[in-house]
């Protein structure tokens, strides 16, 4: 495994700093730096340790492949650029590898992609994947969008005027254990009465649950007294900054489409976050009504996932 300089990983944070559009938010850019520096490197020594190696290729178990096919790499495409790169699996799918790379300048033209393919293919040939994956601070037309960083200040939020549903929201701390089969019961529902939704948004699992109760950040939602939904969160720092990443807000059927979503959220962010943090989370890009609700509280897009077509670079 090759280490990384210090003058290397500031040039690649550089780049992933890059990928964010910050103009909305109040965040220091030294400090964001630094800790994607920390990011960076983090992840290059987990991921090239020999024992994670070996259980991802266990846990895969794709035909052909060896440990090693799952180390990190860093490759210098010419004498000023480099990009790290490794092989990855949507949603931990065997059949959906993909190679996620971070280059150490801004991607601009597909030309840059097709070298980039160029140099990582007799890397991960064995595993067959479909797409190249990197984050852009701009969505890319001709790029699947999988993924949206979206976020706010959280004062931007708070000095929001209320919704008028928000009047009629409490928000009620889970204390038991036993909502999890409830939870789990709304979305087999809701995956069957919207089917597309299914590979698109899937329910958390409960260590995350249990993560956000510990936090005291998971609540059900009542509406007029009537309990309607459930929505959570955790604290998480971005880009070094302390933050409230949401991670749930679900409505039973017959309570969606009324507004209370994003008062719920307000609700939320009102009674839980302080006035220094960033409010943000990730969401899937055809997940139009989360987007919808981030966009009305005032949370803006400020990272895309890019998923390029690696057949596409021939056309």
């Amino acid at each position: 495994m090759n280490e990384l300089s210090h003058q290397t990983l500031t040039a690649f944070a550089d780049a992933d700093l890059c990928s964010f559009d910050l103009h909305t938010l109040t965040l220091d850019k030294a400090q964001a730096h630094q800790w994607l520096r920390a990011e960076l490197l983090d992840e290059w020594h987990e991921l090239n340790q020999p024992d994670v190696m070996q259980a991802r290729h266990q846990f895969f178990n794709i035909k052909h492949t060896t440990a090693d096919d799952y180390q990190e790499h860093w490759i210098e495409l010419n004498h000023t650029q480099s990009i790290l790169c490794g092989i990855r699996h949507k949603g931990l799918s065997s059949d959906h590898p993909f190679v996620q790379i971070k280059p150490n300048f801004v991607i601009e033209h597909p030309q840059q992609l097709a070298d980039i393919q160029k140099a990582t293919a007799p890397l991960f040939r064995v595993f067959n994947p479909k797409h190249l994956v990197f984050w852009s601070a701009k969505p890319w037309y001709q790029c699947r969008i999988e993924a949206h960083y979206v976020a706010a200040d959280a004062s931007t939020i708070i000095a929001q005027p209320a919704w008028p549903q928000e009047h009629h929201i409490e928000l009620r701390a889970v204390k038991h254990h036993d909502y999890y089969t409830w939870y789990q019961a709304m979305y087999t529902e809701l995956h069957r009465d919207q089917p597309d939704f299914k590979n698109r948004v899937q329910p958390n699992d409960l260590a995350l649950l249990q993560q956000a109760q510990h936090q005291s950040l998971l609540f059900f939602i009542y509406y007029k007294q009537h309990k309607v939904g459930l929505i959570s969160a955790e604290r998480s720092p971005l880009l070094g900054h302390q933050g409230l990443y949401l991670n749930e807000i679900l409505l039973d059927k017959h309570w969606r489409g009324v507004g209370l979503a994003k008062a719920a959220q307000k609700r939320f962010i009102v009674q839980n976050a302080s006035k220094n943090d960033v409010i943000w989370g990730t969401i899937n890009a055809n997940n139009l009504p989360s987007l919808n609700t981030a966009y009305a509280n005032q949370r803006r897009s400020v990272r895309y996932e890019c998923f390029f077509p690696i057949n596409d670079l021939y056309e």
